[in-house]
């Protein structure tokens, strides 16, 4: 039993279909909050269904749509605009409410069922309301989700960014190799350090350097080390530039498939052929222009460095690097000071991202720096970069959560963009108001100007059939006031109401 219950999956005791295969922790962050959003939000829109089959109803059992408006399909009987009865309808009465004390209408239901207007309306708003906090939830919860999530995937996965660390607030000239010499000077774990923090059993500085290619980092405790500089403008053209590149080769494909002695099936096509020729000249100009503006309005320099060792022990240190020591190559000057790349973009520091070789060690400096600002007054100088800056640190995301060109933009820009971004929203929502508001003044205007629905249906057709009194509709006549003072005063009431109109009314004989 013991036995059984050590070492059998789940003590033997789960039947097949409750064993899962695959757990969504093994599918990636990514991958879980996808499905969990697919999930929320169809649970969401099905409570929102639910809330919705009494407007529904309601529209359905209207008829406040004009027959002129109607759709061929019938999708107007389940708008919101269907409830309730045309105008001066008489199906519009309410016949159980015996204790009226104020006009009413009713809705009715399957015949049978009669409910006011008020409380209809009063329904649909407590309904909508419910709709509006179900979505609000939802979103609510999925943001709490993301968050459990994502933390329970970090605690169980192993990324880049549990050794790396974001540093922020540097000098623009800083170095690599002042950068290495900081952290891992305050981060080795063969010492006890400056708040006497233990020495960590089993450790050792990187002998290993296979995975930068850079002996800089040999018998340190940083593994690599990137420098970010102020390129933003670059990427973003090099991004344009991409998208023009694969534009031009797609209309160069589309000029051979149309061309003269093509072998597309449907043959050549002298006009899609000349399109796309002008389409391709013009993503070449624009790729061209392009490189003009970066050359115009950009200084950044690409330096090329040479290592100060020779090239072949440098490809036996990468195969062998256990035969590398710190005394195996020299540098120019005394200070064994050697660059980060053979490549070196001459422009400000903006960042960097610094992978130590233990977790310990990125543990250890975001504790360290957690609460710590460039405005922060009691800011060790232990912790200061070259004893005289004040930086800020942070772990790193991940490496394709990063927008790059957007690292340089100051936190005061991203408030204006914001503001920016803000205000026109204002702007627009106040904009959509007033549209709204005056159509509806005008659409009260206009329907205040059209007669009642009474004479059309009613009146006029009773006088036809001679059914309202005796005298039949042959007996009207239209006729203008006697008085010219008074027909030009009736005309001009007219004319204001309605232009180019005038005053008549229909008069028995006259």
């Amino acid at each position: 039993k013991q036995y059984k219950y050590d070492n059998v999956y789940l003590h033997g005791e789960t039947p097949l279909h409750k064993i899962k295969v695959v757990d969504s922790s093994d599918l990636g962050t990514s991958i879980s909050i996808y499905f969990q959003f697919i999930k929320s939000i169809c649970i969401c829109l099905f409570v929102i269904s639910i809330l919705s089959i009494p407007s529904l109803i309601f529209s359905y059992y209207g008829s406040r749509i004009p027959i002129q408006d109607h759709d061929g399909i019938g999708f107007y009987k389940y708008t919101i605009g269907n409830i309730g009865y045309e105008s001066d309808s008489i199906s519009s009465t309410c016949n159980n409410d015996i204790n009226q004390i104020y006009n009413t209408t009713c809705i009715h239901i399957l015949n049978n069922y009669e409910l006011s207007s008020i409380n209809a309306n009063g329904i649909i708003v407590i309904l909508e309301l419910l709709q509006n906090l179900c979505f609000y939830i939802t979103i609510i919860y999925l943001k709490y989700k993301l968050l459990s999530l994502s933390k329970r995937n970090h605690i169980l996965e192993c990324s880049v960014s549990d050794y790396t660390v974001m540093v922020t607030n540097l000098p623009t000239n800083t170095n690599l190799n002042d950068i290495i010499e900081h952290f891992s000077n305050l981060y080795a774990l063969n010492k006890v350090d400056y708040k006497s923090r233990p020495i960590v059993i089993n450790t050792k500085p990187n002998s290993n350097i296979t995975n930068s290619g850079n002996p800089i980092y040999y018998n340190t405790w940083i593994s690599d080390c990137i420098l970010h500089k102020r390129i933003g403008n670059y990427i973003l053209a090099f991004k344009n530039k991409y998208k023009l590149l694969n534009k031009l080769y797609h209309n160069r494909a589309l000029m051979k498939m149309y061309h003269e002695n093509t072998s597309f099936k449907h043959g050549p096509n002298k006009y899609l052929f000349e399109k796309a020729e002008k389409a391709m000249t013009l993503a070449a100009i624009a790729v061209d222009n392009i490189a003009k503006q970066q050359i115009k309005n950009n200084k950044i320099k690409l330096k090329y460095n040479q290592f100060n060792f020779d090239e072949n022990k440098q490809l036996h240190m990468l195969k062998n690097p256990s035969t590398f020591t710190s005394a195996s190559y020299t540098s120019n000057n005394a200070s064994n000071t050697i660059n980060d790349s053979q490549y070196v973009i001459e422009a400000d520091v903006i960042a960097a991202f610094i992978t130590f070789q233990y977790n310990e060690s990125m543990a250890r400096c975001i504790d360290d720096y957690k609460n710590l600002t460039a405005n922060s007054i009691l800011y060790p100088n232990e912790l200061k970069f070259l004893r005289t800056h004040k930086i800020k640190v942070r772990q790193a995301p991940e490496p394709d959560e990063i927008a790059w060109e957007n690292l340089e933009v100051k936190p005061t820009i991203k408030i204006l963009y914001r503001i920016q971004t803000f205000l026109v929203s204002i702007v627009l929502s106040i904009i959509c108001f007033f549209i709204v508001l005056q159509s509806t003044i005008y659409k009260n205007k206009f329907e205040s100007k059209i007669p009642s629905s009474v004479i059309c249906k009613n009146t006029i057709p009773l006088l036809y059939s001679n059914t309202s009194s005796s005298i039949s509709i042959s007996n009207y006549i239209l006729t203008r006031p006697s008085d010219k003072t008074t027909e030009l005063v009736y005309d001009g009431y007219c004319s204001n109401t309605i232009s180019n109109s005038f005053f008549a009314i229909y008069a028995n004989d006259g």
